[in-house]
């Protein structure tokens, strides 16, 4: 159901993924510049303190979800879950897991002040802690958006949260150091939840007579269902960011910092493969019915044929953005250059990972998910605690791009046992590209719809 009790449109796949990946640039924008600003104040040292500390927000907030976000986007797409309904009770949701994960989150910080946050002011891990439950509002209220197709919404929220971020900081990390840079960050989570929380009341219908006590039920399901593939999610975000926080165990803190830098910039190759991810979860899972499987099978091939075209072009573009580190983030920030190089390839092959395992996970396999983040996760970790205190940042980076290529391998490996597609069938057409060219129309159109009711 749409947010006025009517049936859901559907846009194309191809529209929501590139009003997402169009806002994940912004995004990807605000949050480079916000890198630059937290660089150029903190230098090498302060930078290393502050990634850790965003990282440690990013790593609670993702465990503590439990799935949540997955269950609300496949119950709400499939029209199982009433939007009135599943608008409050994820609210309720963000509230408890967010405080609960806090109060463990800061028992866990106090115990590893002395090591892998050594280094990182203990106020700003206390921030870090404060934040999480704003952070599980807006998360929960835009897996609900791009369940109902309201995809301006869902990639519009995380622009302003990143700009609202960068204001902030410009003028609180001078002042208070790593401290006003967390803080910053903490605040714009505040405006951002609760802006979508005004939002979802005005535009969303009301709940149902009973919602709250049917609260703890449907929060219940939501989590079983997302739980098997929210696990792999966590285990890959643990893979990415474990080497970070390894890394400031044994290393100067300078090196975190290059190594910070040259992971914000590494990871924007993977801003198209999560929006189109995000968006062809739901459109999958609302395809369930047999009568759709040519619909289905459609989806699911382009997806992954549209990352597979892109890949090389985003592999120059990173490349060109790792080189252009000494210029952008300053001079101290040139030993960034060679890790930053040595993770594009394994930001390419994650991306592709990413997307597969939506597919099958909007088919409803999320165990397959679960099994690639059970077997790649806990080798890459030890590979990490290995590798890491001999050959620091370089090894890190080595151990990474080895992770992606064997999450590529394995989701595609359960690809083709969800989908019963071959590799064959993922291989870019000459139909992939006039896509493109179809898109760019699309856009012309919704660009000149835009300045004409800007001009009436």
């Amino acid at each position: 159901m749409s947010g006025d009790g009517e049936p859901i449109l559907r846009r194309t796949v191809g529209g929501g993924a590139t009003i997402g990946t169009l806002a994940a640039v912004g995004t990807a924008l605000a949050g480079g510049l916000l890198g630059v600003v937290v660089a150029r104040n903190l230098g090498p040292d302060g930078t290393g303190a502050y990634n850790v500390a965003t990282t440690t927000l990013l790593l609670a907030q993702s465990i503590s979800t439990l799935g949540l976000t997955l269950g609300i986007t496949y119950y709400a797409s499939s029209e199982r879950w009433a939007p009135g309904d599943a608008f409050r009770q994820a609210q309720v949701g963000a509230l408890v897991l967010g405080l609960a994960s806090a109060a463990v989150g800061i028992g866990l910080a106090a115990l590893g002040r002395d090591s892998v946050f050594e280094g990182v002011p203990f106020e700003a891990l206390l921030i870090v802690f404060g934040a999480l439950p704003l952070a599980q509002s807006w998360t929960f209220s835009t897996a609900l958006a791009v369940a109902l197709d309201r995809y301006e919404t869902y990639a519009l929220a995380p622009l302003s949260q990143n700009v609202a971020a960068l204001v902030l900081t410009l003028g609180l990390t001078p002042a208070f150091g790593v401290e006003g840079a967390v803080g910053a960050l903490a605040l714009a989570h505040l405006l951002t939840a609760g802006r979508l929380l005004i939002v979802g009341r005005r535009t969303l219908p009301p709940p149902e007579r009973g919602w709250l006590g049917r609260t703890p039920g449907e929060l219940r399901r939501a989590i079983r269902f997302g739980l098997p593939g929210h696990i792999p999610q966590v285990l890959q975000l643990i893979t990415y960011r474990a080497d970070l926080f390894v890394l400031n165990a044994v290393a100067a803190g300078a090196t975190v910092g290059h190594y910070a830098v040259a992971l914000l910039v590494a990871e924007l190759g993977l801003l198209l493969p999560r929006s189109l991810g995000a968006v062809v979860l739901p459109r999958v899972s609302a395809l369930h019915d047999p009568s759709d499987a040519a619909g289905q099978d459609m989806v699911m091939t382009k997806a992954v044929r549209h990352t597979i075209v892109l890949a090389p072009l985003v592999a120059v573009g990173l490349v060109i953005a790792i080189l252009a580190i000494p210029l952008v983030f300053g001079p101290d920030f040139e030993e960034s250059i060679v890790p930053g190089l040595i993770l594009v390839p394994g930001v390419i092959l994650a991306g592709l990972a990413t997307v597969l395992a939506s597919v099958f996970t909007g088919r409803g396999f999320p165990h397959f998910a679960l099994r690639t983040g059970l077997i790649v996760a806990p080798l890459t970790v030890a590979a990490f605690i290995i590798v890491i205190p001999e050959h620091e940042a370089v090894g890190a980076a080595v151990v990474s791009t080895a992770s992606g290529l064997a999450l590529a391998l394995l989701n595609l490996h359960y690809f083709r046992r969800a989908t019963s597609l071959h590799a064959r069938d993922l291989l870019p057409r000459r139909e992939d590209l006039r896509d493109y060219r179809d898109l760019a129309a699309r856009g012309r159109d919704y660009a000149r719809r835009i300045t004409r009711r800007g001009g009436s």
